[in-house]
């Protein structure tokens, strides 16, 4: 028995002595293994911290420039619409002016018809229908009027006391005298006498109607009267015209200027304000005054501005990446030195137990000598003892365990 407990008892420190070998190479690849990973801990994480601080500069160029784009986008709106308000205060300023003028002219064609003659259509008929029967009296009188010539004469001829010369010719239509030198004077009554004096009375009292009409209409004449009609006419055009235009409320006209000039006073603090971000983008281009170069510039750098505020989210993220793997780094470092510590004790523990093994039972090479010459004397033993076993079971046929019984009965 104690050659097989020693035979077990080698084998098995055999056994931990190969097993404790194992365990000290793993724990020692592993440790270098882990050794190498922490010598490179510390580039990884100064790349890691250069990338953080890279992004975080970049995040914050953006944003200034994100700040710089947002002021002058700000800026141009309040100058786009301060340019649009302008224009409107000038649309409506000449609107204003339009409808005082309109107003005044309107007044003043008012004031001209009010005291101007009336003359129109009717006052035209009737006083042409009376200069033309004026005219037609005149043409009759002067159809009766008697034709005076002097072909030939040794004496002065007189007409009413006026010398005619020879081959001059007069015609006449009231009654006149007739002088033949000093002792000849002759009346003569062209037409008949009393149908010319009716003639001349018509005459006279068409003419009186015509120039009491034209008295009345407050003209000298007809054409005078119809230039007066026509002025009058082109008057009432005007007014109708001027009646018949879209008209706008002036109280409301009015209102709407004080609020834009409200509005632009407002737009001109709120640039002021701004009067930092105008000088350094006038520094950069000249600042357009027309409209249209307002809106063109604002939209462009509207467009920048979108482009700028999709660059700083990008930015953002980046920065959270790079942060979160830089502190996944840290965690993954402070854990890996954990596992080196623990690695380094398990390597010392085993190592203090296999060199207490050898200390104790020697070299591995002389305990393996001593487990196979323990196998080799127990295999040795354990065949003697089969053949002693093999030897006593011949010199007896019963049952070993039955005599054994019957002699402790017998005792």
């Amino acid at each position: 028995e104690p050659l097989r407990l020693r035979h077990d008892g080698a084998t098995k420190q055999l056994a931990d002595c190969d097993q404790l070998a194992t365990q000290l190479h793993a724990t020692q690849q592993r440790l270098e293994d882990l050794r190498r990973s922490q010598e490179g801990a510390d580039a990884k994480e100064q790349e890691l911290v250069h990338a953080v601080a890279t992004k975080r500069e970049e995040r914050l160029r953006l944003n200034a420039q994100k700040q710089q784009l947002e002021q002058r986008n700000q800026l141009l709106q309040l100058l786009v619409e301060r340019a649009r308000l302008s224009e409107s205060r000038s649309r409506l300023q000449k609107e204003i002016e339009q409808l005082r003028s309109s107003a005044a002219q309107r007044s003043e064609l008012e004031q001209k018809l009010a005291t101007g003659p009336v003359i129109g259509r009717g006052e035209l008929t009737r006083l042409r229908e009376l200069q033309q029967a004026w005219r037609d009296t005149a043409t009759r009188r002067h159809s009766m009027a008697a034709g005076v010539r002097v072909l030939r004469a040794d004496q002065t001829v007189r007409i009413n006391g006026e010398a005619i010369t020879s081959s001059e010719q007069r015609q006449l239509s009231s009654v006149f005298e007739l002088q033949v030198g000093d002792g000849v004077a002759l009346e003569i009554t062209p037409g008949g006498g009393e149908a010319l004096g009716d003639l001349d009375a018509k005459t006279n009292a068409s003419e009186a109607a015509f120039q009491a009409c034209l008295a009345e209409l407050g003209a000298t004449s007809l054409e005078n009267a119809e230039q007066i009609a026509e002025q009058r006419s082109g008057l009432e055009q005007q007014l109708l015209t001027l009646s018949g235009a879209p008209q706008q409320d002036p109280a409301a006209q009015e209102h709407e200027m004080q609020r834009i000039e409200q509005r632009l006073d407002d737009l001109s603090r709120q640039v002021s304000a701004l009067a930092s971000a105008q000088q350094d983008l006038e520094h950069e281009q000249p600042l357009p005054t027309a409209l249209d170069g307002l809106e063109a510039l604002q939209q462009g750098v509207s467009a920048t501005l979108t482009h700028t505020a999709a660059a700083v989210a990008q930015a953002e993220t980046e920065l959270d990446q790079a942060s979160s793997a830089l502190e996944s780094f840290k965690a993954n470092t402070l854990d890996g030195a954990s596992q080196l510590q623990v690695a380094e004790a398990e390597r010392l523990d085993r190592q203090s137990r296999l060199d207490a093994l050898i200390q104790t039972n020697g070299s591995r090479e002389a305990l393996q000598t001593q487990v196979e010459q323990l196998a080799q004397q127990r295999q040795q033993a354990e065949g003697e003892l089969s053949g002693l076993q093999a030897e006593r079971a011949s010199l007896s046929s019963g049952d070993q365990e039955q005599e054994l019984a019957g002699l402790q009965s017998q005792i």
